[in-house]
């Protein structure tokens, strides 16, 4: 998964600095690691955080088949015993745990997203 978010965030990097904006930057003589620190890695942290909201996700379901094949305890290991023995309120617990988590994760990367960008706040609103 990091290949994956490296390969996002050079990508986006790589388009912000060719939009008008990075030119404007240029032209008014500022250096290169102050485009990149202050302007476009701020253009490319929307998209870097959307991915990361998803990465988790995935590590969450990714935890039952890990924690099978290398025999590890934890929750996914927890939730294949509690299937296989049609324990229901185990199976219950765990899945509704897990959709909380998936929840309180994307209800941070959407608070991100408005400290990351400023046009998404409403004005008047206190953040």
């Amino acid at each position: 998964m990091g290949g994956v978010l490296a390969r996002v965030v050079r990508q986006e990097l790589d388009e912000a600095s060719g939009r008008p904006f990075a030119l404007t930057v240029r032209a008014r003589g500022a250096g290169e690691r102050r485009l990149l620190l202050r302007h476009t890695l701020r253009h490319a942290a929307l998209p870097v955080a959307t991915l990361s909201g998803w990465i988790v996700g995935s590590l969450l379901g990714g935890a039952v088949l890990t924690e099978t094949v290398f025999a590890r305890p934890g929750l996914g290991r927890v939730l294949v015993t509690a299937v296989t023995s049609k324990d229901v309120p185990v199976v219950t617990a765990l899945v509704l745990l897990s959709a909380a988590a998936f929840v309180v994760v994307n209800l941070l990367v959407d608070l991100a997203y408005l400290v990351i960008d400023p046009r998404l706040r409403v004005e008047g609103a206190a953040v």
